[in-house]
């Protein structure tokens, strides 16, 4: 009953790194948990059927305790490479109409990009002007850089995903969205 118990426990924590990891990448953290989990119990379905194929009253003990560790590993091997090619799989970022951001030196506000048209707004101002009128913009870190009309606006994106490497590629996202093309 231990070990069912601890079997359990494993696919438990190794669905929740898949779905946290998944969150952290920009996607549906539920959505690839549950695929993980799905993933992880098909490999320990198919183990547990290589199992009672192989194993009879002549083993050994060393190799009958090795072939009922196969559903475990193979439940591990799967769950385990599910994350690690989703953490390869770089992150994905929202190109949204309506982005919240936070201006270093004016607080919470949001960038709104419709066509040419871009605004920038926060709690006691605003400011407004076409992609072409932006001077410069630079994505610097987890921070985009823009002037226009010799004022600089400093902020950083505020959506999805929340990591350091999320912020980072948000602001490339916006950097990108906000230069002429």
């Amino acid at each position: 009953m231990f070990g069912v118990i601890v079997v359990i426990l494993v696919w438990a924590l190794l669905m929740a790194w898949i779905a946290r990891t998944a969150i952290a990448h920009g996607r549906f953290g539920v959505l690839w948990g549950i695929g993980g989990g799905a993933v992880g119990a098909g490999a320990f379905a198919a183990g547990l059927a290589i199992v009672s194929q192989s194993v009879d009253a002549d083993m050994s003990a060393g190799v009958l305790v090795g072939a009922l560790l196969i559903p475990i590993a193979l439940m591990v091997g799967s769950m385990v490479a599910l994350a690690l090619v989703l953490r390869r799989g770089g992150i994905q970022v929202a190109a949204k109409k309506v982005t919240p951001i936070h201006f270093l030196d004016r607080g919470a506000g949001q960038l709104r990009i419709e066509g040419e048209n871009v605004s920038f707004t926060w709690r006691d101002g605003s400011r407004a002007a076409t992609r072409g009128a932006l001077e410069t913009v630079v994505a610097d870190g987890e921070v985009v850089r823009v002037s226009v009309g010799g004022d600089e606006l400093c902020f950083m994106p505020m959506g999805k995903p929340e990591t350091p490497e999320g912020r980072r590629q948000q602001s490339i996202t916006i950097a990108g969205r906000l230069r002429v093309r």
